[in-house]
């Protein structure tokens, strides 16, 4: 935490020191960002790469970090005024919390989640059927405990939680002026950041995952992606584009993410277990479904997925409990426990 009204710096080994205001302090204090402690960023995958232990906590507070740098080279030729203030703020509470509604263990714990309608955050018009990540994560920002403390620490601003979460997720509805920019709606230009083809999220999981996981295949040039960005107006107003010159690092960038995929993130053996927790998840059907209730849902992390496989007698929790993949790598004498 801060002293008083001072801000504090983060040591992070991704990208260093970073600066984070009292303000974001206290919504990175609240209990449901809090449980990102408790979520590993890559699941299963520490069982190929050891050192893949880090959680989505950190992850997040990078990806808010690459935000602010991000819009700051959005808006490099305009005044650093009432409005820059606000819509850069938004733009960082928005990275911060693009992942709080994540599913402990693993994208296939998605699955667990609750019906759409049983969620329903207010001004969100949501399709029917299963709810994604994205949609638990507009349900804490805008129906939860966690809406008091970011309403308070947006005030100062003119940050309400329904501008934050209408760049996390398109269906949230919001005031048609809410970011203007020069009369034109700029939040295809920042929700790009936030969740697009070069986007914060993006930008960091893969330099962290790479460090982590001990490989070279998310490395890419951030530096120079960063000082080439640029908004472009088109029929839907700003997006976020990148200057000419910076052409051959964005390629390189979809290439790293293409190789971190082919390498670490569909990693066989990794696979083998998501494919395993799926099976345990259908056998369990509605038995184990994630609470609508986001107070409910803080408590709900890799412990207590993994409490509720040790509990279950289930063909699918055992071979996972047992790491039987390693087992049947050694009788087909396979090395799957290797990285590449």
């Amino acid at each position: 935490g801060g002293e008083g009204a001072m801000p504090v710096e983060l040591r992070d080994p991704i990208h260093g020191p970073i600066p984070v205001d009292v303000a974001e302090l206290d919504v990175i204090d609240a209990p449901h960002f809090q449980r990102l402690r408790r979520i590993k960023q890559l699941g299963f995958a520490e069982l190929v790469f050891p050192g893949a232990v880090h959680n989505r906590y950190l992850h997040s507070i990078g990806a808010m970090h690459l935000a602010g740098r991000a819009f700051d080279a959005l808006w490099a030729s305009r005044p650093r005024d009432a409005l820059y203030e606000r819509l850069r703020q938004t733009v960082r509470f928005a990275a911060l919390l693009h992942d709080i509604g994540h599913p402990p263990l693993s994208h296939a714990a998605e699955a667990l989640l609750p019906d759409r309608a049983a969620l329903a955050p207010p001004g969100v018009q949501s399709p029917q059927g299963q709810a994604s990540h994205e949609d638990m994560t507009a349900k804490i920002v805008l129906d939860s405990a966690m809406t008091a403390t970011l309403s308070e620490a947006g005030s100062a601003k003119g940050v309400k939680p329904s501008h934050v979460a209408a760049l996390i997720d398109d269906h949230v509805q919001v005031e048609a002026d809410t970011f203007l920019v020069e009369g034109r709606d700029a939040r295809p230009a920042l929700h790009g950041l936030v969740s697009g083809e070069l986007d914060v999220d993006r930008m960091d999981y893969l330099l962290r995952d790479s460090t982590f996981a001990g490989v070279n295949y998310g490395r890419y040039d951030l530096d120079w992606l960063m000082s080439h960005l640029v908004m472009l107006e088109d029929d839907a107003g700003w997006r976020a584009a990148i200057d000419i010159r910076a052409l051959p690092a964005f390629e390189h960038f979809l290439l790293a993410r293409y190789h971190m995929f082919q390498m670490v993130y569909f990693h066989a053996k990794s696979d083998i277990y998501d494919a395993m927790l799926r099976e345990w998840l259908a056998d369990l059907g509605d038995d184990a479904r994630f609470p609508a209730d986001p107070e409910a849902y803080i408590r709900c992390d890799d412990a207590w997925l993994l409490s509720r496989l040790r509990e279950s007698n289930n063909v699918w929790a055992r071979r996972i409990l047992h790491q039987e993949p390693l087992a049947l790598a050694a009788e087909l004498r396979q090395p799957l426990g290797e990285a590449e």
